[in-house]
């Protein structure tokens, strides 16, 4: 349920400022009608498709940036399962007396990199997940060292390497969930949709007409686009989030090995 009032809260806050934005507009233009002209008029409606073409043009730019951040953050966990299942295939050049404490130790660590996952914001679970997953990889690194001799090459050393790439994909991971899009672009996207409703309230106010579509229906649309935009940059909270199907499968081969 968790996710859910993320995004319900935040839907019901969007709704609520475009809403605001929008009667806002309304109120002043029904003051102001008797003060206007047809020509008055043209230039609002100009005022008004400026705004809308302008959000449209943010909401584009916006949609591209937190998409690529998904569409990145999904190649990763990917990668991140690809490379533990290549470790567990060349853990099979290890002796046989080291082999399965190093593969228990492995499927220990894909299964702390999904509790990371499922803590979501819980700051205590994560500082949890990444100390576990800490002294996992020291146990791994330990294990593949031990095999190897100075100067040796083969086998050994390809562990080691697959093993140094797995490592460095957990850090990839942990830079992606923060690369979000800027504020900044959220404040501005977020300022011009209440100044696009303000204008098409405006508009109905001077005309002496409530228009259900742009005082109610466009506030409502507007805002579920907006919410869904944020849940989509925000991959540890809300309803959009990043599938782990990849890493689930390398987990099950792990303990049918």
């Amino acid at each position: 349920m968790q996710p859910f009032n993320h995004f319900g809260l935040a839907l019901f806050a969007s709704v609520a400022s475009l809403a605001l934005a929008g009667e806002i507009g309304l109120r002043l233009g029904r003051r102001h009608r008797g003060h206007s002209d047809a020509e008055g008029r043209s230039q609002i409606s100009m005022v008004e498709g400026a705004l809308l073409g302008l959000l449209a043009l943010l909401l584009g730019f916006t949609f591209s940036m937190a998409a690529g951040r998904y569409d990145v953050r999904q190649e990763l966990v990917t990668r991140e399962a690809n490379a533990i299942g290549t470790v567990a295939l060349r853990s099979d050049f290890l002796p046989e007396a080291s082999r399965k404490a190093f593969r228990n130790t492995l499927l220990a660590y894909a299964e702390i990199r999904m509790e990371f996952v499922r803590a979501g914001v819980n700051e205590e679970e994560l500082a949890k997940a990444l100390e576990t997953a800490n002294r996992l990889e020291a146990e791994l690194w330990t294990a593949a060292m031990e095999t190897t001799r100075p100067g040796s090459w083969g086998p050994p050393i390809l562990l080691v390497a697959a093993l140094n790439d797995l490592f460095d994909l957990r850090e990839s991971r942990m830079s992606a969930l923060h690369n979000r899009v800027p504020l900044s672009i959220w404040i501005v996207l977020y300022v011009v949709a209440g100044l696009a409703m303000g204008a098409l309230g405006l508009g109905s106010g001077l005309t002496g007409r409530r228009i259900t579509l742009s005082i109610h229906l466009m506030p409502i649309l507007l805002a579920v686009i907006l919410t869904l935009l944020v849940d989509l940059d925000h991959p540890r909270k809300g309803l959009i989030r990043v599938s782990q199907d990849s890493m689930v499968r390398v987990i099950e081969g792990l303990k049918r090995s």
